[in-house]
């Protein structure tokens, strides 16, 4: 393709809603740049754009040859406010630019091109091997790499083996349960012994738990080797959201009193966790953060939670902030849905972490101090080596955890049998329509009018004690997270917001709400934007209450609970980006925890449904799970359809 076709065909796909203007302006940015660009290179860059909007760090050029409509999901099957008038001219196009790919003329292009390098330099672009990077991402990718190289031997300070075979025999007292090896106990000697580790496993395997004892067994060991003499370590903990770092924080208060009492103590106890963004020191207006190589992270040990939130440049600059001397502990589920922005770097850096990979001489010290029986696997060593998956469930209920294996093992027969075989836990609804009353009788009498009972038995506040109001604001805020009805869109009847107008509507119908104005009793929020003014975050979720006020009887005022259960109220006028949350989206819902979960299906197929979002949305339920699917088949083509994002080799090469 000639430069002028290029720059033509993206403002094509641009108007018909194929690209982003985004990627439209890149390519015409690089032409300026260099008026002689080959139009192959120009292409190639704008699919790069194209490609990172999908959540690729980077396009594998191999694959983009061999099948480039499903590395880039051109043409859209549904393409977005197309105009019937520019789909002829908009395929014609693409085309083209499959004749163009295909030739492979454009790799060599891309070699000889200036805009273009192969590793360091100053160009818009790199290519790496067989994968064409934005010099960002690849800068990222390089960065990262060498961090958890350097991060990849064991450290040489630790207890001998005896002395640490009897601290974890303490803190994990050998049980007859018969289910094999005690991966938590493995999981914590093995994030003893590397500076970086990664402790992964599905919902209800206990990584929380894990992470508590590991902070017990950090501190002991700090202590027998004599570094506790001044001080205990610095224990930093965070997430990507507001949510999950409140729930970090009350899994630490709730667990730490049950660790054996040498492991035990106040000043060894971390403080609460916080976002990252926070942990980071954020600056507002820019991208950068406070601290950085130049400025690390003041902590001995770092641990993040849902990491598989973290995307391709927020994991950069954690890596970067962090000291030589600082331990970084990733704890997630490999299986959920990647982060929003560019990347699945926690999921790139579990493949493979169903295998045992550990090498001879890893399991032979594994043996020793935790006194389990670890065959050797894969024997692959490397990162292999600093990664443990849990695989018992606890405290999980059994049909959800069976569901959810299904789903994440891509049965869609077993799993849509599961559901529509295993009440009262599991259960599907397939309404006619957005107006079923089949909805109407869940969402309403099943689900949010038991919560709005109990903020409506004191429809005046000012008649509770003082010492009775947190009392029952904390009842409310516990009964609202009893039921979530979760999305996989935001627009349209079945998306966040046509569901959210909906339900208010039923419930003001029956008189469980008011049908008037933004801001009533009872109205579920969540904070959409992270706020540092109000210390609110993104993800955040409270609730707007009339509570007493000392001049007028009463005022609105939204409450949240924030980590450590101190209760803060904000008047409405101060709330920053926020939404009602009747319903959220699966992505806004990871972190969270409910009772009972509604996960609701579109009408129509969608690209976004994936294996991972059903697997994501199921997995927030303890209890419950009701997925309503107004269109037969459409829940087992998503447990079949797997999120494409390619893997870019973290912890080895970027060229492997």
């Amino acid at each position: 393709m000639s430069p002028d076709q290029v720059l033509s065909a993206f403002r094509c796909w641009r108007t018909a809603g194929w690209v982003r203007a985004l990627d439209e302006r890149f390519v015409h940015f690089l032409s300026g740049l260099d008026t002689e660009a080959d139009g192959s290179v120009l292409l190639a860059a704008g699919l790069v754009s194209h490609a990172l909007g999908l959540g690729h760090i980077s396009l594998d050029c191999r694959t983009l040859q061999d099948s480039p409509g499903s590395v880039l999901a051109l043409p859209p099957e549904k393409p977005f406010d197309m105009n019937p008038a520019l789909e002829e001219p908009a395929r014609e196009f693409w085309q083209t630019a499959l004749a163009a790919l295909a030739s492979g003329a454009w790799i060599h292009a891309l070699r000889h091109s200036v805009l273009v390098e192969e590793g360091e330099g100053g160009s818009p672009l790199v290519l790496d091997g067989e994968r064409l990077y934005l010099r960002r991402n690849w800068q990222a990718v390089v960065d990262i790499n060498r961090v958890l190289g350097e991060r990849g031997q064991p450290v040489a300070t630790l207890p001998e083996t005896t002395r640490l075979h009897d601290l974890i025999a303490s803190l994990f007292p050998r049980s007859d349960d018969g289910e094999g090896s005690d991966w938590q106990k493995i999981a914590c000697a093995t994030a003893l012994r590397y500076p970086f580790s990664i402790i992964t496993g599905g919902p209800g395997t206990g990584k929380t738990w894990t992470m508590v004892k590991l902070l017990g067994l950090l501190q002991a060991v700090h202590r027998e080797a004599g570094f506790g003499t001044h001080r205990p370590l610095r224990v930093l903990m965070a997430a990507p959201t507001g949510k999950a770092a409140a729930r970090m924080t009350e899994s630490v208060m709730e667990n730490w009193t049950q660790l054996p009492d040498q492991f035990q103590g106040e000043e060894y106890r971390p403080d609460g966790a916080r976002t990252l963004h926070r942990l980071l020191g954020s600056r507002p207006g820019s991208r950068h953060f406070r601290h950085n190589a130049r400025n690390p992270i003041h902590a001995d040990v770092v641990i993040v939670d849902e990491a598989s939130m973290i995307d391709l440049h927020m994991m950069h600059c954690l890596l970067d902030a962090l000291a030589p001397h600082t331990r970084l502990v990733l704890l997630g589920d490999k299986d959920q849905l990647a982060s929003v922005e560019p990347g699945a770097v926690f999921g790139d850096l579990c493949t493979g972490a169903e295998d045992i990979g550990f090498d001879v001489e890893q399991v032979d010290w594994l043996n020793a101090v935790s006194g389990e029986t670890i065959e050797p696997g894969t024997g692959q060593g490397g990162l292999a080596n600093q990664r443990v998956m849990l695989r018992q469930t606890r405290r999980f209920n059994q049909d959800i955890a069976a569901l959810a294996r299904a789903v994440n093992s891509g049965l869609a027969e077993e799993a849509a049998g599961l559901l529509d075989e295993r009440a009262p836990a599991l259960n599907r609804l397939k309404p006619a329509s957005e107006t079923d009353g089949s909805l109407r009788e869940l969402f309403v009498d099943c689900g949010y009018a038991r919560y709005l009972d109990i903020v409506g038995k004191t429809s005046s506040p000012t008649r509770l004690a003082e010492d009775k109001l947190d009392a029952w604001i904390g009842d409310c805020l516990e009964a609202y997270a009893g039921f979530q009805v979760l999305t996989a869109t935001r627009t349209g009847p079945w998306g966040v917001e046509g569901l959210n107008a909906r339900i208010r509507q039923w419930l003001a119908e029956d008189g469980l709400v008011d049908a008037t104005g933004q801001w009533f009793h009872g109205r579920p929020v969540m904070i959409v934007r992270n706020d540092y003014r109000t210390g609110l975050m993104n993800g955040d979720v409270g609730l707007c209450l009339a509570l007493p006020h000392e001049h007028d009887g009463s005022r609105l005022r939204v409450v949240f609970r924030k980590a450590g259960g101190e209760l803060r109220h904000f008047s409405p006028a101060r709330m920053p980006d926020c939404q009602t949350a009747w319903a959220m989206t699966v992505h806004k819902a990871q972190g969270s925890e409910f009772k009972h979960t509604v996960l609701v299906l579109p009408e129509r197929d969608n690209r976004v449904l994936t294996r991972e979002l059903v697997y994501t949305g199921l997995t927030r339920a303890r209890s419950q799970v009701t997925v309503i699917s107004p269109k037969t088949g459409l829940f087992e083509a998503a447990v079949e359809r797997r999120t494409q994002r390619r893997a870019d080799g973290f912890g080895f090469s970027s060229t492997d």
